[in-house]
């Protein structure tokens, strides 16, 4: 997961890719020691995705991926759906109060000059919908609007997200991009 994207939010997707590529494996192989090795594989894996999945940083990120937002939680990982909600509901709610207190515009960030390629290889997932109730009804407020889906993109480009913010907050208007800017800024 190298190159010039936000890999942290492609990470659970990717252990979890590969947690089901091996268990395929494993239900297909006959062999005793290639199913040892790739249950020690597995069991390895899982550690990893564990050891992600404790992590704040990783979830936002990965929430904060417009492929993923909260609902790969909800597909994928529904028991750390409840936590992820509230992490991102409380960082919310951090950064709308720190704006409103703080009137003084930041400066920018300097633009993203390059995006990497699209990637030329598919997954399982990509063909899975996170948002299959998304609609275009304006939403209460600016989070319940991101996390119902309203500016998806395909999983296939989800290693392209900082294009899709950059796309967002130029087009966005000076009053609705608070909790957007914010995570841009910091």
């Amino acid at each position: 997961m190298e190159g010039d994207h936000s890999s942290a939010s492609l990470m659970l997707r990717e252990y979890k890719h590969i947690i089901d590529y091996l268990s395929t494996r494993r239900k297909s192989s006959s062999k005793p020691e290639f199913n040892s090795l790739l249950d020690k594989m597995i069991e390895k894996t899982k550690v990893y995705q564990d050891e992600a999945m404790n992590c704040d940083a990783v979830l936002l990120s990965t929430m904060l991926n417009p492929a993923y937002r909260l609902s790969v939680f909800q597909v994928w990982f529904n028991l750390h759906h409840t936590y992820a909600r509230d992490l991102l509901q409380d960082k919310f709610n951090e950064q709308k109060a720190e704006q409103t207190a703080n009137f003084a515009l930041r400066a920018s960030s300097p633009p993203v000059t390059s995006q990497p390629p699209p990637s030329n290889h598919t997954r399982d997932t990509d063909a899975v919908n996170l948002f299959p109730d998304a609609t275009n009804t304006p939403a209460d407020d600016e989070l319940n609007a991101y996390l119902g889906g309203k500016h998806k993109i395909p999983l296939a480009n989800a290693d392209q997200c900082l294009k899709w913010w950059k796309q967002v907050l130029s087009a966005a208007s000076q009053l609705q991009p608070t909790f957007a800017r914010r995570i841009a800024e910091a």
